[in-house]
């Protein structure tokens, strides 16, 4: 390989900057020189009853996060399950992505995929001021979200003065050398009156990886190798602005749209060859992804003289997904398609809330709340098989459907000063839901009225130590295509077919989380812990009613629960003012019976363990700083119709070095994916459900997935 030379050059350059630099920097060092450090760790517990963490832009940055699926690798509990070197989903505490609620500026945004999920890879890092991670909701949020919810808070005009600008160029040593480049420009502005921001974001980004696949028969012989060179190529452009304006001491204006732009080509060149090494099959796989959404929001806030605060906001957002996927056999270097699927989706979503508090009391702090919704979801599905390159069968009425879900709710929310060390926040949602769904195989309607309490206590003993213990009751709602009477081919795998179920009820959840957090070292440092336990009702999964008919149904109970650790460290203590550490941990585990193999196993894909460590280090002499950042998970398991699939990922290991030019300019080079990260799949599979109850193996199925490294240098201003 290329890279190895240099990435053993690398890593021995990293060890020497922190054995000689780190050690020559003793002495007194500045308040101000300090807090550049203190910056870095940008991580904070929010001062709410609910468990709520906080990470600010600068927590990410110095690494150079491209989308806020780079940002979300390094916060606690986010585990991911794509192809390697990509982070797209979210599964906060390792749950499936659809038990993770993600909201922009607190406001729900409709998912990419009919699963409800928001793909976050396709939203500029550029974009964002922190990310809130919200453990156990509170009766003024939406109840989705049972692993948790990820809100993405924008910046604004407060936040940025002035204009801020990034250029940078990607560099792939590796698989086809080749750069990509970022452009990002923002300016904002406030005064007493008013105040905006308008931000603009271009970037390109190249995912390459190798694949390999080995076939095994159930004696251990080999059957055949497949090799593979995957190239995902994406561009992404954003638009983004603010404005607010100030109705007096009282009282403010806001109005903000954004427009993102997505486009992504994917293709797979393969190699299939025979356990004699022969060439027995080439073939290429094509996909080409547009996306556009659109998204706008106007919130009005007032206060009055006795103490009423008012809220109203309206926001909706409209998204547009295209893809067009292919699979070609090569022959004599000519491409012959087999098989060709054009997918359309649109979505869109209105929504309107309202708020009223006011201080009932010297100790009690009242809110009431209603809102309404409407998401509507319209997607086509064609499939196209051709022979010899001549078509040969169409199928456009395949995945053709409409959804319509409205909704309404109404919360009561209470914050009870019990004494000056202990907070009480507790309340009722009542969310009430309707469905109506067709597709050309049938139609179906359903309502659903939900009511979802939560409390949360925090116990504060003295000046740094802060006690919770939060019990809510969550949901996660069904797909659109799990409750669409629609026909699905070939899933959950080739010539089967899966049915959706509109009997199919929402999962819903108690949850319990006791944590306690402690703040030292000036309140720049903190370290805490928190256990949590969900109980999973009406699980979704999918099931066998047919020789190969499958539907998902709600099969049973579930179980989940895990201790989750996250800290921050200046090493003040040691007198290394200029070194930070931070981190996370999460050990996670699960309990539920398998509708095929009746086994008690753990929720699919959902890893062990979480762990992530960043180390950073300033040489506020020289103006330089540089830093660490590893990523780990632990190993899942997959129970699929007939087969088993154990998935172990490798590390990931990232590392920056920056040089501030005077006060306005930043040159940094970072480097990510220094290990070469791996995916690796055995798979187990069964001719049928008996042998997969005996344990009787038909085949075995290794896969290894491989990326590459990739350089970013960047030069960032500001004036």
């Amino acid at each position: 390989m290329q890279f190895v030379d240099q990435r053993v050059t690398l890593l021995a350059v990293i060890a020497g900057c922190w054995s000689c630099y780190g050690f020559s920097q003793q002495g007194v060092v500045s308040l101000e020189e300090i807090q550049v450090l203190g910056d870095r760790l940008d991580y904070s517990l929010a001062s709410s009853p609910s468990p709520r963490l906080i990470y600010g832009n600068s927590h990410f940055q110095s690494f150079e996060p491209q989308a806020v699926g780079d940002m979300l690798k390094r916060i606690s509990g986010v585990a991911f399950s794509g192809d390697i070197g990509e982070f797209d989903a979210p599964q906060l505490r390792g749950l499936g992505s659809q038990y993770t609620q993600v909201l922009i500026d607190g406001q729900r945004v409709p998912g990419n995929s009919s699963d409800r999920t928001v793909l976050v890879d396709r939203i500029p890092a550029e974009l964002i001021e922190r990310i809130e991670l919200i453990r156990s909701p509170t009766p003024n949020m939406d109840s989705q979200g049972i692993g948790g919810t990820l809100n993405l808070i924008l910046k604004d005009g407060a936040s940025l003065q002035g204009t801020d600008w990034r250029l940078g160029g990607l560099y792939y040593p590796d698989l086809d050398p080749s750069v990509r480049s970022t452009a990002a420009i923002s300016n904002g502005f406030s005064s007493d009156a008013w105040s905006y921001t308008i931000a603009a974001n271009v970037q390109e980004r190249l995912n390459p990886k190798t694949k390999r696949e080995s076939v095994l028969d159930g004696e251990g012989e080999l059957i055949s190798i497949s090799n593979a060179d995957d190239f995902r190529d994406s561009s992404d452009r954003a638009l983004r602005g603010a404005l607010t304006y100030s109705l007096g001491d009282l009282g403010s204006l806001d109005f903000r749209m954004a427009y993102l732009d997505n486009h992504v080509d994917e293709n797979e060149f393969i190699e299939v060859l025979d356990a004699e090494s022969q060439s027995d099959l080439k073939g290429i796989e094509r996909r080409n992804v547009e996306q556009d959404r659109l998204e706008f929001g106007v919130r009005f806030n007032r206060s009055f003289a006795d103490g009423l605060n008012l809220g109203l906001s309206l926001s909706g957002s409209q998204l547009d997904d295209d893809s067009d996927e292919q699979e070609a056999l090569l022959e004599e270097a000519i491409e012959l398609v087999e098989l060709r699927q054009f997918t359309s989706a649109e979505g869109e979503e209105l929504q309107f809330n309202g708020s009223l508090s006011w201080q009932s009391t010297a100790a009690h702090m009242i809110e009431i709340g209603l809102g309404m919704s409407r998401e509507a979801r319209d997607a086509r599905q064609t499939l196209l098989e051709f022979d010899e390159d001549e078509l040969e069968d169409t199928t456009p009425g395949n995945g053709v459907f409409r959804v319509e879900e409205t909704r309404a709710h109404a919360y009561v929310m209470d914050v009870w000063d019990i004494s000056q060390t202990l907070t009480l926040e507790y309340g009722l949602r009542l969310e009430d839901t309707g469905l109506s769904q067709r597709g050309n195989d049938g139609k179906a309607r359903d309502s659903q009225l939900e009511l979802n309490p939560s409390a949360h206590l925090l116990y504060r003993p003295g000046s740094f130590g802060q006690f919770r213990a939060s019990l809510a009751r969550t949901l996660r709602r069904p797909s659109f295509d799990e409750i669409v009477p629609f026909t699905n081919r070939d899933t959950p795998d080739e010539d089967q077919v899966t049915v959706g179920n509109p009997g199919l009820q929402p999962e819903f959840a108690w949850g319990v989380d006791i944590g306690y957090s402690h703040l030292f070292g000036g309140n720049r440092g903190n370290i805490g812990g928190n256990l949590f336990y969900r109980k999973i009702d009406d699980k979704i999964e999918l099931s066998r009613i047919g020789d190969d008919l499958f539907t998902p149904r709600n099969i049973g109970n579930g179980r989940t629960w895990g201790l989750e650790l996250d800290f921050a460290l200046p090493l003040i203590f040691i007198d290394r003012h200029e070194v930070g550490i931070s981190g996370n941990y999460v050990w996670i585990d699960s309990k539920i019976k398998d509708p095929f193999s009746s086994q008690t196993r753990q929720f699919n894909l959902q890893p062990n363990y979480i762990a992530n460590i960043d180390l950073y280090q300033d040489f506020p002499n020289l103006d330089l700083s540089h830093g660490l950042s590893w990523q780990k998970q632990g190993d899942a398991r997959e129970f699929q119709t007939d087969e088993i699939k154990a998935v172990r990922y490798g590390s990931n290991l990232e590392y920056f070095v920056e040089k501030r030019l005077g006060a306005d300019f930043i040159v940094r080079l970072s480097v990510n994916n220094i290990l070469d990260a791996r995916k690796r799949e055995q798979g187990l599979l069964f001719q049928g459900l008996a042998d997969l109850r005996e344990g009787l193996v038909d085949e075995i199925v290794f896969e290894r997935e491989q990326a590459e490294p990739v350089f970013f240098l960047t030069l960032r201003g500001s004036f």
